[in-house]
């Protein structure tokens, strides 16, 4: 039986909800297990159905909170709360805006993936099932915007790419890294331009002092 995709989604617009759940059921590999309109039914249903994923809108309401200038605060606090109460989910938050301070604040909060609701569906299920394997499923350039700012979130680094970063540290090169993991010269050279990227830096020796600034290593 072919692995499916569990998730929830937190989103007070109804309309949005039934769309999405329609598209991806026909999709196929994705099962909605439920929806919540507010953050604190979010985080009951995501400590209930233990979800790969929950999608949080991040201007959802507080079950008694109508008003929308607080809106996004909850979302971005729902997304705190389940990385505390949900660690193995991964969250990926959703909204209309584009607006890069909301895609550092659910990065910072926890999310490990961020979409704007007029992306292309298939976009998004790209997002969606990146995210369900645990990857970080932020593009290129919402990594950049990321470090351009001096933000940055450790767990945005996969563990072979922290272990490549620490030998990296080592003062090790690409090939004796490959030798060393027993991987490809070209993994590593891959590994080691995407940790640049993460980081943003321009070159290796930029990348570990960031790192070391950030305590990362």
């Amino acid at each position: 039986m072919p692995f499916s995709i569990k998730m929830i989604i937190v989103d007070d617009s109804k309309t949005f909800v039934e769309g999405l759940r329609a598209v991806l059921e026909g999709e196929g590999g994705f099962e909605i297990a439920a929806t919540a309109d507010n953050k604190e039914e979010g985080l009951r249903l995501a400590r209930k159905h233990q979800p790969n994923i929950a999608l949080v809108d991040l201007r959802i309401k507080g079950s008694s909170d109508p008003a929308s200038v607080s809106a996004y605060h909850n979302g971005i606090d729902l997304i705190e709360f389940l990385r505390v109460h949900v660690p193995d989910t991964s969250i990926v938050s959703i909204t209309f805006s584009r607006d890069e301070q909301w895609l550092r604040e659910s990065v910072r909060a926890g999310a490990s993936g961020y979409i704007s609701k007029d992306w292309d569906i298939e976009e998004i299920i790209r997002v969606l099932r990146m995210a369900a394997t645990g990857m970080v499923a932020l593009t290129r350039k919402q990594l950049r915007l990321i470090a351009a700012n001096g933000e940055y979130a450790p767990w945005t680094l996969t563990s072979r790419e922290m272990e490549v970063l620490r030998y990296l540290e080592q003062g090790l090169g690409n090939r004796e890294i490959s030798e060393v993991m027993g991987l490809a010269h070209g993994t590593i050279r891959k590994h080691v331009e995407v940790i640049r990227e993460k980081l943003g830096a321009k070159t290796r020796g930029e990348a570990v002092a960031i790192a070391r600034r950030r305590r990362i290593i």
